[in-house]
């Protein structure tokens, strides 16, 4: 149903904007499901891009390797693979050194990871295969950042480099410290990042192979690695002095916080500045949520053509590949995810299947194809068989190629243009959402960010999570007359329990978004894009146990959506009240024509 149709806005001679208000109109069961678990918090928007060195050579690689390391039984042999798949003959500015035996000094390591390979020697001798290496992507120039102490690297080691190379070494008292000290060089080189990721120091002590300490770090050193962000460690239930300084120093916009509170405890959380965790259930669980929380965000990252790099990180070599790989990840724009050795969780699947169904053109584009070929995510695997088997594999890849089937159901679309294509955001801009959970349940901004997550998933759309405002609506009417912003700096989406609650009791939400659409000679034409919109719910119903739900179903009204009268998908009238917990086959097909893979859709500004 529509609400609020007819209200018209002007804000350029060519533009008209109509405010359309969809509602859910349905009276509340007596019981319910329970709400899901688990937040993954979604990123603050920054670009690699904007922030390169000029003087810095940047890794690029067009087509990823299907695996890298087939042959690599050693932690010498990887990285040199890892190397060779990426850097051409003199073509880093700088490589990483690392012990091959202990991960604890390399972690950080992975920040600096764009500019040049991550290798590994033996404490007390330079390996052949690594020197060689070196003297390829440097060519008897640029700087090798011994990563830790002595007794990591030994002098030996730093004599033998420093006969072909500067050496730098990067180290302090314990592994925090070091990583401290790669990331003050990571700021130098890369002054004020905009974000800073914090991982777990340790492992917990019934961990039974010690990969516990260092699957949250790799996940997030292949983020640190593209996006240029440092990265530090500390103790899981407070966070360490030297580490506090840092950020103090640095004072990123937001820092993040990798792992549940297993990991990283919430006094860890409290005391860095604009702390946002992201998190999952388990490791694997977390490293889809860096995945899709981090790398969602990149500008060139879409869903319909997105790279993945697969890291067991259950096995004592993982940590090999994971901070190796981040090379990898700089130059592919490849995020990593985690899998076991009997291979993925639906969390993994899940992200690697959510893909889009092709380019389909812009808004722009004369002629699109109107049934694109679906492009297909790309799988990097890290490794050799024997710690990603080929079966594992095979079931990876085949996921792959089924999640990108183009979904097919019944949908509906809140705004249509004159060539029957619907008003959606532009998946090319960043898109910002705020909470003011003024009123709201408990648990609630845990809702927003898995609703947001889940949307971004299924769309590739841009949705940024800014946290909390102060903004909130004293009535859904008050949606009309919002400031909506001017193009490039549209109001950001607001989801808020307004202050009195107009709508009949049954109602619950209602959520919608401001169009604009061009004119000609008075008429509209052309296509529709969204700029911003708002969510309200019922802050005097109990819909705590359906909130995740709820959320997800007006959220889907605010990109485009329009009820449908299948009752199996989650747009239809009372689908956020049936059990229904995840976006079903028709709405995909619907967000899928909204999203990403349709490419982009700038008509404002």
């Amino acid at each position: 149903m529509i609400v609020g149709s007819g209200v018209v806005r002007v804000f350029a001679a060519a533009l008209v904007a109509l405010l359309a208000t969809s509602a859910t109109f349905v009276t509340f069961p007596t019981s319910a499901g329970a709400t899901p678990g688990a937040a993954n918090a979604p990123a603050g928007a920054f670009s690699r891009e904007s922030r390169a060195a000029p003087s810095q050579r940047e890794a690029s690689l067009d087509q990823p390797p299907a695996r890298i390391g087939a042959s690599a039984t050693t932690a010498v042999a990887f990285g040199v693979a890892a190397s060779q798949a990426v850097w051409g003959d003199d073509d880093a500015t700088w490589a990483l050194l690392a012990r091959d035996d202990v991960f604890a000094d390399a972690l950080a390591g992975t920040a600096l990871a764009h500019g040049g390979p991550l290798l590994f020697t033996s404490s007390n001798a330079l390996a052949a295969a690594t020197r060689d290496e070196l003297d390829r992507v440097l060519a008897g120039r640029g700087t090798v950042y011994l990563l830790g102490g002595e007794a990591a690297l030994s002098a030996t080691v730093e004599a033998a480099v420093a006969q072909r190379h500067d050496v730098v070494r990067l180290a302090g008292a314990s592994r925090i410290d070091t990583a401290v000290a790669v990331a003050r060089e990571a700021v130098r080189r890369d002054p004020q990042p905009p974000a800073v990721l914090v991982a777990r120091a340790f492992g917990p002590a019934d961990d039974p192979n010690g990969t516990a300490a260092w699957a949250d770090a790799i996940a997030g050193g292949a983020a640190a690695a593209r996006l240029h962000l440092p990265l530090v460690l500390t103790p899981t239930q407070d966070l360490a002095a030297v580490v506090d300084q840092f950020l103090d120093e640095v004072a990123p916009r937001t820092t993040y916080v990798l792992g549940g509170e297993a990991a990283l405890s919430r006094t860890v959380l409290n005391r860095v500045p604009r702390g946002q965790r992201v998190s999952g259930p388990s490791r694997l669980e977390t490293a889809a949520a860096i995945a899709d929380a981090l790398w969602g965000l990149a500008p060139d990252q879409r869903r319909d053509d997105a790279r993945y790099l697969v890291a067991n990180v259950f096995d004592e070599a993982g940590w090999v590949h994971g901070l190796a790989g981040a090379t990898v990840a700089a130059a592919a724009g490849a995020a990593l995810v985690g899998i076991t050795d009997g291979g993925a969780t639906t969390a993994t699947l899940d992200l690697i299947g959510a893909c889009g169904a092709g380019s389909g053109g812009s808004s722009g584009d004369p002629d699109p194809d109107p049934d694109p070929e679906p492009d297909r995510p790309t799988l990097t695997i890290l490794g050799d068989t024997a710690t990603i088997s080929s079966d594992v594999e095979a079931a990876l890849r085949t996921h792959t190629l089924d999640g990108c089937t183009r979904p097919t159901g019944p949908a509906a679309f809140r705004d249509v243009d004159p060539d029957g294509n619907p008003g959606r955001y532009d998946p090319c801009q960043v898109v910002h959402v705020v909470a003011n959970f003024s009123d709201a349940p408990p648990g609630a901004e845990a809702s927003v960010r898995r609703a947001l997550q889940h949307l971004r998933q299924v769309t590739g759309l841009q949705l940024t999570w800014d946290g909390q405002t102060v903004e909130r609506l004293p009535n859904t009417a008050a949606a009309d007359d919002r400031d909506i912003g001017e193009a490039g700096n549209w109001a950001p989406i607001l989801v808020n329990w307004p202050v009195d609650w107009d709508k009949a009791p049954g109602v619950l939400g209602t959520g919608g978004s401001v169009a604009l659409q061009r004119s000609r000679n008075g008429q509209p034409t052309g296509a529709i894009q969204l700029v911003t919109g708002v969510v309200s719910i019922n802050r005097n119903a109990d819909t705590h146990p359906v909130l995740d739900a709820l959320l997800l179903h007006e959220l889907g009204h605010v990109v485009g959506l329009d009820h449908v009268d299948d009752t199996a998908q989650l747009l239809h009238l009372e689908g956020a009240v049936a059990g229904l917990r995840r976006y079903q086959p028709g709405d995909r097909a619907g967000l899928d024509r909204l999203g990403a893979a349709a490419g982009c859709n700038a008509v404002a500004g």
